[in-house]
């Protein structure tokens, strides 16, 4: 193994984390965590979600609710919800859900300016 890739799989990786609270569920709904996921659960995440896309005509996606299963947490570890509840979830109030599945984009980097990466630069081909 080089040193580059050394320095890259040596050490574990730790997802960056969000706490969202959710007062529309009620004084006794729970803080839930959002957790960053691997690029092999992301990527597992939007292949499910554009298969549902492509094959749902005329059904919902719920794109939101289902990212927000993936990556809910409660505080201690216990995963929130689990896949078969996507309907349910979807049919909660929007505030909560648009709060949380902001949440999954931070920490899952969908939101990020990437600025050390500068835009190429084009060059028109010569005539």
């Amino acid at each position: 193994m080089s040193k580059a890739s050394e320095a890259i799989f040596s050490r574990p990786f730790t997802p960056k984390t969000e706490i969202v609270s959710t007062p529309e569920w009620g004084p006794d709904a729970p803080m839930v965590e959002i957790r960053e996921l691997t690029s092999d659960q992301l990527e597992r995440w939007e292949w499910r979600t554009a298969r549902r896309r492509d094959s749902s005509r005329g059904r919902d996606v719920h794109f939101r609710a289902s990212a927000i299963i993936e990556a809910a947490f409660l505080p201690g570890g216990e995963k929130l919800l689990v896949r078969k509840d996507v309907e349910l979830l979807a049919k909660q109030g929007g505030a909560a859900i648009i709060r949380l599945y902001a949440a999954f984009r931070r920490t899952n980097g969908l939101d990020e300016e990437q600025p050390d990466q500068e835009e190429p630069e084009i060059t028109p081909p010569a005539a």
